[in-house]
């Protein structure tokens, strides 16, 4: 039976603890349920995407948006992301070992062209149909990933149609924040 966890900080935390079958895994969950500035980030996944980055064949996670919205300036070298399944439960784990942040100009296709030379096969976007589907957006988070692992089962109560939680807590005192 999967484990329930709510869409806050603190549940979430301790439910990926509990799931997760790796002892540096626990150890790293446990850490960051503690610290002082935490941050913990649930990801919605399509696949193929999920299983290539679950599999090493995708380093990159690539987040493209027309809105200032997370991940942009969100995300963090050393934050968590919890990998979800659309409509599912976060069957994985990954750590974020360095991010970068673009904004694009929609008018202007040269940024977008040099981000898709550079990063296309970390992305695991070689194809002319996914650069096509982001060339309006303005905003572009680009988390490299390290250390993936499939953990079981955490259903998360989460209800609205957003792609992307960034769950945070700034002290142990104060009520966890998600935006």
């Amino acid at each position: 039976m999967p484990r329930v966890a709510a869409l806050e900080f603190q549940s979430l935390a301790h439910a990926l603890r509990q799931a997760t079958p790796d002892e540096v895994w626990r150890r790293r969950l446990y850490r960051l349920e503690r610290a002082r500035q935490r941050r913990l980030h649930v990801a919605i996944m399509h696949e193929p995407f999920l299983s290539l980055l679950m599999d090493r064949g995708k380093t990159i996670e690539s987040r493209f948006t027309v809105n200032r919205i997370a991940p942009y300036q969100r995300a963090a070298a050393g934050d968590v992301l919890a990998l979800k399944k659309p409509a599912g439960a976060v069957v994985g784990l990954a750590l974020v070992a360095d991010v970068r942040f673009y904004e694009l100009d929609p008018r202007e296709p040269t940024m977008l062209s040099e981000l898709r030379r550079s990063f296309a096969v970390q992305i695991a976007a070689t194809d002319d149909e996914f650069w096509e589907a982001r060339a309006h957006k303005r905003y572009v988070t680009l988390l490299d990933v390290a250390h993936p692992i499939a953990i079981s089962a955490v259903e998360v109560r989460k209800r609205d149609r957003r792609s992307w939680a960034a769950l945070e807590a700034t002290t142990l005192g104060q009520r966890d924040r998600a935006a």
